[in-house]
C-alpha cells in the first residue's frame, strides 16, 4: 500500500488531461525520463491551448515549445503521446504506426482516447499538465 502511493506520487509520472472544447477530457501521462528537457518545457508551458490537425495515424497539437528531438524513435502504438520538433508539436497516435522522422516519446492516453478519435480538423483543444506536488 505504501509503494502505490510513493508511485502514484512519482515526480516522473506526471498526470495530464487533454480537453477538446465540446467533446471532453481525455487522460493520460507523461514520464519524465522518456524526454526530460521536454517534459521540463511542456510542464512550464502548461496549460496549452492550440488547434487540432487530424492525420490518418495520429491527432497533432501545435505549440510554441522548442526543443530538439530526445531519445528519438519512429515506431509508436495506439495512446502514446509524442512531441515533433520539427514544427513543436504534440502527436497523439491513434493507431499504431511508423514515422519517417523521429520524435521524442512523451507518455500515453490511459482513459478517453476515443474522444480524440472523433475530432474534426480545426477544433480546439487544451493540454493541461498536473503540477506535482512538493514535499
Amino acid at each position: 500500500m505504501i509503494l502505490r502511493n510513493a508511485l502514484a506520487a512519482s515526480v516522473s509520472r506526471i498526470p495530464v488531461t487533454i480537453t477538446v472544447i465540446g467533446r471532453g477530457d481525455a487522460q493520460g501521462e507523461i514520464f519524465r525520463h522518456l524526454a526530460p528537457t521536454t517534459i521540463g518545457a511542456l510542464v512550464r508551458s502548461s496549460p496549452l491551448q492550440g488547434r487540432l490537425l487530424r492525420q490518418t495515424e495520429y491527432v497533432s497539437m501545435l505549440t510554441d515549445l522548442k526543443v530538439g528531438v530526445e531519445k528519438g524513435k519512429r515506431s509508436f502504438s495506439k495512446g502514446e503521446i509524442a512531441f515533433f520538433p520539427m514544427n513543436g508539436s504534440i502527436c497523439i497516435f491513434l493507431q499504431d504506426a511508423n514515422t519517417a522522422t523521429p520524435m521524442s516519446p512523451l507518455g500515453k492516453i490511459t482513459k478517453g482516447l476515443e474522444r480524440l478519435e472523433a475530432i474534426s480538423r480545426g477544433e480546439v483543444a487544451k493540454l493541461a499538465v498536473q503540477q506535482p506536488q512538493k514535499s
